[in-house]
């Protein structure tokens, strides 16, 4: 028996390229302090372990797949197969499991048009589109020390 959504934390693998790395810790971060349980490839693979049996077992266990949109994810071959098996469990389950973020502007894969994203294109909009990510997971950023960017 699965336990309540009220007795455990939403969670989340982030789907990315290495050149959106720095973001994606970032985000990590932010995320496990308002309360989310977190994969990411560089904490959760190890030495030996094969790539793929852990990405799929990742993807298979957390709740959600939060893709980090840029012109380098959407054109890397491991972050299509990571949206493929994460979009296939979302049709089979009917109900959301793929979470659009766009870092930086780029074609969006078609059957991401039609979602709404979160915006992380402009570092000052970044508290948003986190907040938007948070309330998804119905999360609150209150636990979230760090200094929020100057003029905001």
């Amino acid at each position: 028996m699965k336990p309540s959504k009220a007795n455990r934390s939403p969670s989340v693998f982030l789907s990315h390229t290495w050149k959106d790395k720095e973001f994606v810790r970032r985000l990590a971060v932010d995320l496990e302090e308002a309360g989310a349980r977190v994969w990411v490839d560089e904490a959760e693979i190890l030495l030996g372990d094969s790539l793929i049996e852990k990405i799929r077992s990742g993807i298979d266990e957390m709740e959600y797949l939060a893709v980090v949109l840029s012109p380098d994810s959407v054109s890397s071959e491991w972050v299509k197969r990571e949206m493929d098996i994460a979009m296939n469990q979302e049709i089979e389950g009917r109900k959301v499991k793929v979470l659009p973020l766009l870092r930086e502007k780029c074609d969006l894969p078609g059957f991401l048009k039609g979602k709404l994203y979160a915006n992380f294109t402009e570092d000052d909009r970044y508290r948003d589109a986190l907040n938007l990510l948070l309330r998804k997971f119905e999360l609150t950023p209150s636990s979230l020390h760090r200094p929020a960017s100057s003029g905001t």
